[in-house]
């Protein structure tokens, strides 16, 4: 509910990956945070988005902010990059400029669709998981994408057999295989695991 407290959320959190160099970081005058008062008189928002657990979250939360910082909803259209060429597109970087010129027309956002990624803004914010793993089976109208990227999010958590993650399982089950330098091991994970849509990154892993 507070832009600038969810700013220092997220610059504390990066900086405890890269001590010392997230103040090397340079701002661009592009940030959607340090614009999102600007959602507030947008004649019109258009969000491009592809397939992608980033990709979905992207879109709930500029519905999120629209709502935040006193939007309409109603402006709020979605240009869904879903396929090319008989493939999944997980996200818009795997576009060219063709590909681009080629998407799909902006589609108005329904109330129901933006009360869906709403709720699932809510969900992932939330400090309870539950709400996060009954997601999926509680919104069956949802977009499948967002459904899907719902229930690879709470792979994040800690599994109660053993306190590892999904992620923790990943790494840990390359070591053998493509270790034992630490970047194959990384860089293989992230390769075999892309199809999955959840392109969590070198830096996370």
């Amino acid at each position: 509910t507070d832009l600038a407290a969810w700013t220092k959320l997220r610059f504390d959190y990066w900086s405890s990956f890269v001590p010392g160099g997230a103040g090397e970081h340079v701002q661009s005058r592009f940030n959607l945070v340090d614009n999102a008062r600007r959602l507030a008189d947008a004649e019109a928002v258009h969000i491009w988005a592809a397939t992608g657990v980033s990709e979905q979250l992207f879109i709930a939360f500029v519905v999120h902010l629209v709502k935040l910082v006193g939007g309409d909803p109603t402006r709020i259209s979605l240009v869904e990059c879903e396929m090319m060429n008989g493939s999944r597109i997980i996200g818009l970087g795997e576009l060219n400029e063709g590909q681009m010129r080629a998407a799909p027309e902006s589609k108005p956002m329904s109330d129901a669709v933006a009360q869906q990624y709403l709720n699932a803004w809510s969900v992932l914010t939330s400090p309870d998981p539950l709400l996060l793993a009954s997601f999926a089976r509680e919104h069956p109208e949802a977009n499948r994408w967002l459904r899907l990227a719902m229930q690879l999010m709470t792979r994040r958590y800690p599994d109660r057999r053993n306190g590892l993650s999904y992620w923790d399982h990943a790494l840990l089950g390359r070591v053998e295989k493509r270790g034992p330098e630490v970047s194959r091991i990384i860089g293989y994970t992230m390769t075999e695991t892309f199809i999955l849509g959840d392109l969590v990154g070198d830096w996370y892993l």
